[in-house]
């Protein structure tokens, strides 16, 4: 298997248009899904940059240790050696001593949105001051960080410039991710079902009766509730139904 990474059709195009930004701008963010692939396409740019120098940011070294395993099954052979990780919160500390971390050409932002943070954000823009000249690339299913106002880090960090974005819903019709299946459990269904019962046998009113009825009329819940027999034997037609 060769070590060039070959990206799937719909990360070549995101990955073109990252680079067409790039080439006018020094700023660019994508947004897409998780698991659409997106240090696919970081790898994909040190690889063909290697006389460039890369500082990856990102929110813990498991993730990252992860996301190389990964790597070295779809590049074997590929080692990244210009490319550097360094966590959020390892930013931060670099801030608080005043250690100066430089040299960088590109400095990419996995989850952008965690810029946003209060303290993470600090170390963040210690390494930007350090590396002025830098292209600053950034990487997130969702640039908004709702907890804190609504802040839209896409338009905060990179002045608005989205260079692709790919919604949830259209990775799922496009089949580039598979569509979940929800699975409820209705834990609650018995205790319903009581109440149900208890509220059937106290009407008294003949029509309020027979409306009930024609509602329910399809429901085999409700006939076997209205004659009077338990609810426990029902939970997993109540379920189906």
């Amino acid at each position: 298997m060769s070590s060039t990474i070959k990206l799937y059709e719909h990360n070549q195009k995101t990955y073109d248009a990252l680079l067409d930004m790039l080439g006018e701008r020094d700023r660019a963010c994508i947004i897409k899904p998780t698991g659409t692939g997106k240090f696919v396409i970081i790898a994909k740019m040190v690889q063909d940059n290697p006389d460039k120098r890369f500082l990856l940011l990102g929110t813990n070294d498991y993730m990252f240790n992860d996301q190389m395993a990964n790597l070295a099954e779809i590049a074997p052979g590929f080692t990244p050696e210009n490319l550097q990780f360094m966590t959020y919160s390892a930013a931060m500390m670099t801030a608080r001593r005043g250690e100066e971390i430089s040299g960088y050409d590109v400095v990419v932002a996995d989850e952008f949105h965690h810029c946003g943070a209060e303290e993470w954000g600090k170390g963040v823009t210690h390494i930007l001051d350090a590396n002025e000249g830098a292209k600053v690339v950034g990487f997130s299913a969702t640039p908004i960080r709702y907890s804190d106002g609504g802040r839209n880090m896409a338009d905060e960090m990179f002045d608005g410039n989205v260079a692709y974005s790919m919604e949830l819903e259209e990775a799922w019709l496009r089949g580039i991710l598979p569509i979940p299946k929800y699975v409820t459990a209705f834990y609650e269904a018995p205790k319903e079902l009581g109440r149900l019962a208890k509220s059937i046998a106290g009407i008294k009113d003949e029509m309020v009766m027979s409306s009930v009825i024609e509602l329910y009329e399809h429901n085999s819940i409700f006939h076997a509730l209205s004659d009077g027999r338990t609810c426990a034997g029902y939970h997993w037609q109540y379920l189906d139904e």
